[in-house]
């Protein structure tokens, strides 16, 4: 069997450099489109937005003062298909001044993930790590306008752990689960 080489020549003694090129490709194995892993973001929107602050005259008139405010957090995952999961990341804030006035806002930000080849086991922890993390910074920004348009400022959404609040939700998922249990006896 003749091949040609790289100067162009034919070369006889190519069965040597098969030799070579077939060990070095044992080496190093080709990846397996099958096994291939897959997370990608699909689609990005806003879902809900609630804003209400019923007395801003009133708190014009009395001046401005610094507010208290509190921050919850909520993640639902919504399955489509065995690959498209829906991953809406909720965020309701509310800010007082002056004791009475209240200013609140609600942000339902989602996410559709695509899912190829994931192991069963890490589906979760993409979709309640992952997938918000990847929201956040579009929910941030859409407070922070707002909280600048509004006149009770909003609590500023300061970097979110993600991975504790997943882990917390399983200590309280397995708490919750013997004394289930216990109760269905």
């Amino acid at each position: 069997m003749m091949t040609e080489n790289r100067s162009g020549k034919n070369s006889a003694n190519s069965s040597a450099n098969k030799e070579n090129t077939s060990d070095s490709a044992q080496k190093t194995p080709a990846p397996d489109k099958d096994k291939s892993f897959g997370f990608s973001l699909v689609a990005q929107y806003l879902k809900d937005l609630s804003y209400e602050n019923p007395s801003s005259v009133e708190i014009i008139q009395l001046g401005h003062q610094t507010p208290k405010g509190s921050v919850k957090i909520d993640i639902r995952i919504a399955q489509f298909n065995t690959t498209d999961f829906e991953v809406v990341l909720k965020i309701l804030l509310e800010a007082t001044m002056h004791e009475k006035f209240k200013c609140l806002a609600e942000v339902e930000y989602a996410g559709l993930f695509h899912l190829q080849s994931v192991p069963v086991e890490a589906i979760e922890p993409l979709l309640m790590i992952e997938a918000p993390r990847l929201l956040f910074p579009f929910v941030r920004q859409i407070v922070a306008n707002l909280s600048r348009d509004g006149v009770i400022p909003l609590p500023q959404l300061q970097p979110i752990d993600f991975v504790s609040l997943y882990r917390e939700r399983q200590r309280q998922l397995a708490a919750a689960q013997p004394a289930e249990s216990n109760s269905v006896q």
